[in-house]
C-alpha cells in the first residue's frame, strides 16, 4: 500500500448512527503545502517565544544554585536568578555553534548556565588571595566567588556571537551590541528568526566586555568594585575570553570548568543530536528516560533494587529491566510513535555508537550484580555504555571495585580470585552511594540459563600472562579494566610497549592529534608478534577506535598519517579510547 493511501484510509473514520465513511476537516489528511515540497529544504528558523520559558527548562540547576548560595539566600533573586534571566533575554534560542559543542535550539543559554553553575561550585572553598590579610580574605572572598560565577555566565558568549548574524525574513539584522536579541524581537512583529553562520571570522575577545555589561546587575557591579580592585579586572579579562590559566586563579578555575563542561557535551553529543535527519530522531528521548531517574535519584547507583551499575569495567544499566521505566517516561512525555520495542531501542542506542557490542553481536550481555541477599549475586543482561559520562554527565559516583560483566567475574572466580578485582579509580557518581564490599560468590539459585542463548561453558576471559621485556612490563602499563577485555597475551604487551613509546614522545611509533592517538601498524608488525587484524577487531568491539575528522567513511580502519619520520599506514585510537587502556592524552584539543 502507498503511503499515503495509508494515510488517507487512516484519517477515517465512521461517523456514529450512518455507518458510513466521513472526513472530518480537523482529521482529514491535508495536500502538502508548498513550502513543505521544496528542496533542498528551507531554514524554518526559530520562534519569537518568551524567553521565561528558558528558566523553566533550567530549573534543576537553579535548585541546585539556590542550595549552592544557601549564605547569599536573601540576594538569590536579585544577584544570581537576575542575570540568568538577563541572559535569556540576550541570547534567546540562538545555538552555541554550528555543529559543535551545544548546537541546538538554546544551545548556547544551556552551555553559558552550565558554566557559571560547575564554576561557582569549583570557586567555592578556593583561596584567591592567598598573601591577604585574614580579613581581607574574609571581606573578599564572597565577591571573588560571585565574580567567578559572572565570568562564566558570559565567558562564552561573545565566541558564539562574533560567528553569526541574526536576521528577520525580510533580511533586518539584529544589532548584537546595542541591545538584547529578545528586546529586538518584542520591538517588530516577526514571528520567526534566522541564523546565519560565518565560523572563518575571527573570534573577537572585546566583545565579551560588552555582553557582560548587558548581564551583570548594577548593583552587584558596585559591590564587587567596593573589595579588592584585581576582582573586577579578572572577572572581565576572564569574561572576555582572553585569561590564560596561569593569568590568575579566577582563569584557572573558568578555563578547567570550561574544558570540562565541553568534554562532557562531546561525550554526549552524537546521543542527543546524531546525524541530522528528517522524521523522528530517536535517540535524546531514550537518553533522557535513562538520564531523568538517575538525576532524580529514582535509581540509586550500584544499588541491588536499582538497574544501574557503575563498575571497573564501565557503566551497566540493566536491559530490559529498565525497559518499563523507560516507556513510562515516555508516556508521561506524551511522545508519540517511538518504538516500543526493547530490544529495538538498544539497538537503536547501539548503532549511535554509545553501546559497546557483545560477542554475540547483540546490544546487550549479561552481567552477575550484587544480589538483595547479602554475599550472594543475581544474573541478568545489560547494556554497556562506550562512555559513562554519556549518561552520568557532571554527577559524581563510586565505582564498585571489580566488575560486573558475567564473563569477567566467572574468569576471576574460576581462576581462584578471592575478590572481584581492585577498585578502580574514583568515576563519576552518586554522592550519597555507599562503596560496597569486596565482591560475594555467585549466588547459584540466582543464575537462570542465559537470555543471549550463550553456552554457560563457553570460554570465557582469563587473567593474562604477562610478558617482560628488559626491566618494564609493559602489560602492566595497561589501566586494569581495560586488559580485562583483551585476551591475547601478544596484544597485551604490544599494547603495552605503545603506551610506554607515546609517554616517551616516540612519535615514529604513536602520535597524538587533535582526532586521537595514532599507532604506526608498521612499528607493530617489525616490532611484535601482535597480528594486526586482532588488534583492530579487539579495538572496534570496545569502541576504541577513531578515525581522522576528515575521513568520513566509517569502514575505513587503517589510515595514511604523517608520524615522526614519514607518512606511515595506522590504526586510530579515540580519546575515550586511548584514555581507557591507559594512554596519557590530556585534554581534548579543540
Amino acid at each position: 500500500m502507498a503511503l499515503w493511501d495509508f494515510l488517507d484510509r487512516f484519517a477515517r473514520v465512521q461517523s456514529p448512527g450512518t455507518g458510513t465513511p466521513s472526513v472530518p476537516a480537523t482529521v482529514r489528511v491535508q495536500p502538502a503545502r508548498i513550502a513543505e515540497t521544496v528542496y533542498p529544504p528551507a531554514d524554518p528558523g526559530l520562534p519569537a517565544c518568551d524567553p521565561d520559558g528558558l528558566l523553566d527548562a533550567v530549573q534543576p540547576t537553579i535548585a541546585r544554585l539556590r542550595e549552592l548560595t544557601v549564605s547569599d539566600r536573601d540576594n538569590f533573586e536579585t544577584a544570581y536568578l537576575a542575570p540568568i534571566r538577563e541572559l535569556a533575554r540576550l541570547v534567546h534560542l540562538l545555538p552555541a555553534s554550528a555543529d559543535g559543542p551545544y548546537a541546538a535550539p538554546a544551545g548556547l543559554f544551556h552551555l553559558c548556565v552550565d558554566v557559571a553553575f560547575y564554576t561557582l561550585q569549583s570557586a567555592d572553598g578556593k583561596i584567591f588571595t592567598p598573601n591577604g590579610t585574614v580579613e581581607d580574605r574574609h571581606r573578599n572572598e564572597p565577591r571573588w566567588r560571585y565574580a567567578c560565577f559572572l565570568a562564566g555566565l558570559c565567558c562564552l558568549v561573545q565566541r558564539t556571537l562574533t560567528q553569526l548574524t541574526v536576521t528577520t525574513a525580510g533580511g533586518h539584522e539584529w544589532p548584537r551590541f546595542s541591545t538584547s536579541l529578545w528586546a529586538w524581537l518584542s520591538a517588530g512583529t516577526d514571528q520567526r528568526y534566522f541564523v546565519n553562520w560565518h565560523t572563518r571570522s575571527s573570534i573577537g575577545a572585546g566583545e565579551g566586555a560588552a555582553f557582560l555589561n548587558f548581564v551583570a546587575p548594577k548593583e552587584r557591579m558596585d559591590w564587587l568594585s567596593q573589595g579588592d580592585v584585581q576582582i573586577v579586572r579578572d572577572m572581565h579579562q576572564v569574561a572576555m575570553g582572553a585569561a590564560h590559566d596561569t593569568d590568575s586563579i579566577m582563569a584557572g578555575v573558568v578555563n578547567r570548568i570550561v574544558k570540562r563542561v565541553l568534554e562532557i557535551d562531546d561525550a554526549r553529543r552524537r546521543s542527543r543530536y546524531g546525524r541530522l535527519t528528517i522524521g523522528t530522531h530517536v535517540e535524546p528521548y531514550v537518553l533522557d528516560a535513562l538520564r531523568v531517574p538517575i538525576e532524580s535519584r529514582r535509581w540509586k547507583v550500584n544499588q541491588p533494587d536499582s538497574p544501574v551499575w557503575l563498575a571497573s569495567d564501565g557503566l551497566f544499566i540493566e536491559w530490559p529491566g529498565a525497559h518499563g521505566d523507560v516507556l513510562r517516561h515516555f508516556d508521561e512525555l506524551g511522545l508519540p510513535g517511538l518504538p516500543r520495542s526493547a530490544m529495538t531501542l538498544a539497538e537503536i542506542l547501539g548503532k549511535a555508537e554509545l553501546l559497546i557490542q557483545a560477542e554475540s553481536g547483540l546490544w546487550v550481555r549479561e552481567v552477575l550484580v550484587p544480589a538483595a541477599s547479602p554475599g550472594e549475586r543475581r544474573r541478568s543482561t545489560a547494556m554497556r555504555f562506550v562512555d559513562f559520562t554519556a549518561i552520568l554527565g557532571h554527577l559524581e559516583f563510586e565505582s564498585m571495585p571489580g566488575p560486573v560483566g558475567a564473563e569477567l567475574v566467572e574468569a576471576e572466580l574460576k581462576a581462584g580470585a578471592a575478590s572481584v578485582g581492585p577498585a578502580s579509580a574514583k568515576a563519576k557518581g552518586d554522592p550519597d552511594a555507599q562503596r560496597r564490599d569486596p565482591e560475594p560468590t555467585v549466588a547459584q539459585s540466582a543464575a537462570p540459563a542465559s537470555v543471549l542463548g550463550e553456552s554457560q561453558d563457553a570460554e570465557q576471559p582469563s587473567p593474562l600472562p604477562v610478558q617482560d621485556s628488559g626491566e618494564i612490563v609493559f602489560a602492566d602499563l595497561i589501566k586494569p579494566e581495560a586488559k580485562r577485555w583483551i585476551t591475547s597475551p601478544d596484544l597485551c604487551e604490544a599494547l603495552g610497549h605503545l603506551i610506554d613509546l607515546h609517554k616517551r614522545k616516540r612519535g615514529e611509533a604513536a602520535k597524538t592529534f587533535p582526532f586521537g592517538v595514532a599507532l604506526s601498524t608498521d612499528w607493530i608488525s617489525e616490532n611484535t608478534v601482535a597480528d594486526i587484524a586482532n588488534l583492530v577487531g579487539v579495538l572496534e568491539r570496545n569502541r576504541w577506535l577513531g578515525r581522522p575528522t576528515s575521513v568520513k567513511n566509517e569502514a575505513l580502519k587503517l589510515h595514511e598519517l604523517q608520524f615522526d619520520d614519514g607518512v606511515k599506514r595506522a590504526i586510530v585510537l579515540s580519546h575515550t579510547g586511548a584514555t581507557a587502556l591507559g594512554f596519557d592524552v590530556g585534554a581534548k584539543r579543540k
